[in-house]
């Protein structure tokens, strides 16, 4: 039927429907049924009790195949950057495969054009040969367009090859032109019958242009400017000049303008500069010691200093105002000055006498101010403010330093308790005044609290804040202390309730 199943049919001599009672499938795919009627007459083959039924045998076999198996070669016939694979199919039943490649199984790779023959062999030594030429992709793939861009300008890029079903750019896009606005580079993927593609490069670069040449130049002394770019038409420099290439002679700034064949216009300029000197070395003196000033001009050949030195370097022992005149090969010459200062001294300092405050407060430590240029402040902290706020016992410095020298002050902070005992607690669950509290309490204290006549009431070697809630009424005394520091406090309390 169209669904591929065998059909059968066949009446036994009852007057219903067959009945089939066995179902067995032969070695060369047929299959062997025995039946019975609604007479009840058994024709199963297999049962030898059965023997004295008439029973029928029925051979369901495959349709016969038309002609003679043909063979078939499946798979690509073009060979692109990666082996193809070929599969020899037929209509009949493969016993087995030759290649011309030598292989014998029913694919083979294949990596080089040619052509590729398999001989099948079926039941009874038929035989059928089939044949596949394999071709080499010819890649035609080549890109078109505008390969210099001007600064804020957009171009046309072109992919074009011979066959090419489809393009994709390394943009994302699936045309075979796209629109360009920056410079890099583009690349595009040209795809063709079966899976064969082709993939092409190209470079896109911004147009730019730069002058080069000297930035120093003594006046008188020629120099030249070239004005450096590709693809240009022509030059236009400030000059009048319309070459690559100027030669200068003044100090100052030098414009060119340069036309491209793609019709792009672009502008630079130079600036040349009289030739660089500075003086480097001690702007300030310390007291009693000398320094030292270097005229750094490179190029230069002479120095002449306001103190008569003619080196490059001079030594100073007072402030003052020290020029040099630099000459240079060129014959032009450079006037430079440097002031130089005496630095004043730190003087002496303190940050004033060891302190004793109460835990929990702060101290603000003031190290002196001087109008000394580079003075640094480094505490012992690390901090280097003028100013240091400390919570904590310990000893704290400062060291203030110069250029020429450092000086350092210390001063110790010690720290005690310092509480707020009530003599009144009223506790009434109101959550106000209800326990013993002590404002400042830190650390481990212990209390003791007696009664009136002496009894003790109460004790605790590490007091929270949390007595009284439920205490009688009456006047208690407290001894309150903590072993660690040796402070020690007593007094009475009275509980109103």
């Amino acid at each position: 039927d169209r669904q591929g199943y065998r059909q059968w049919d066949r009446t036994y001599g009852g007057s219903d429907a067959d009945q089939l009672f066995s179902l067995q499938q032969t070695q060369d795919q047929g299959f062997i049924l025995g039946s019975a009627s609604a007479s009840n007459h058994s024709v199963d083959k297999s049962q030898d009790s059965k023997g004295g039924f008439d029973y029928w045998v029925i051979r369901l076999g495959s349709p016969p195949a038309a002609g003679l198996p043909v063979a078939h070669i499946a798979g690509d016939s073009v060979i692109c950057s990666q082996p193809i694979q070929l599969t020899a199919t037929s209509n009949g039943l493969i016993r087995s495969y030759r290649w011309n490649t030598g292989a014998t199984t029913a694919s083979i790779s294949v990596g080089q054009p040619g052509t590729y023959t398999v001989v099948l062999t079926f039941a009874g030594g038929v035989t059928a040969t089939a044949q596949q030429v394999v071709t080499a992709f010819p890649t035609t793939l080549r890109i078109q367009g505008d390969t210099l861009l001007c600064p804020g300008s957009s171009g046309r890029l072109t992919a074009r090859a011979a066959g090419a079903l489809a393009y994709e750019w390394s943009t994302g896009e699936h045309t075979s032109t796209i629109a360009i606005t920056q410079p890099g580079t583009y690349t595009v993927t040209a795809s063709y019958t079966g899976s064969c593609t082709s993939t092409r490069q190209i470079q896109v670069s911004a147009l730019s242009l730069r002058i080069a040449g000297a930035s120093e130049l003594c006046t008188g002394t020629p120099t030249t400017l070239t004005a450096q770019t590709i693809g240009a038409s022509s030059f236009a420099w400030s000059t009048g000049a319309t070459t690559p290439t100027i030669t200068v002679t003044q100090p100052g700034t030098y414009q060119v303008e340069v036309r491209f064949t793609n019709g792009c216009v672009l502008s630079a300029s130079h600036t040349l500069t009289q030739p660089r000197a500075t003086i480097r070395g001690d702007s300030l003196l310390c007291a009693g010691h000398s320094g030292q000033l270097m005229a750094v001009a490179p190029g230069a050949t002479a120095f002449r200093w306001s103190t008569g030195t003619t080196t490059a370097a001079v030594t100073i022992t007072q402030p003052g105002l020290y020029t040099v005149l630099i000459t240079y090969s060129s014959g032009c010459q450079r006037s430079l000055s440097q002031r130089v200062e005496m630095e004043p001294p730190i003087g002496a300092f303190s940050l004033g006498a060891d302190t004793t405050i109460c835990e929990g407060a702060a101290l603000l430590l003031r190290a002196p101010l001087r109008p000394l240029a580079g003075l640094t402040y480094r505490w012992s902290t690390g901090a280097t403010t003028p100013t240091l706020l400390v919570q904590q016992a310990g000893e704290y410095s400062v060291q203030l330093s110069t250029a020429c020298e450092t000086h350092t002050a210390t001063r110790r902070l010690l720290m005690r308790p310092c509480l707020t005992i009530p003599n009144v607690i009223t506790p009434n669950a109101d959550r106000l005044n209800d326990c013993f509290v002590i404002q400042g309490l830190t650390g481990e204290w212990t209390l003791t609290l007696y009664s009136r006549w002496g009894q003790q009431v109460y004790t605790t070697a590490a007091y929270h804040n949390d007595w009284g809630a439920t205490a009688t009424a009456g006047t208690y005394y407290y001894i309150l202390s903590q072993p660690n520091s040796s402070s020690s406090y007593k007094g009475w309390l009275e509980v109103i309730r």
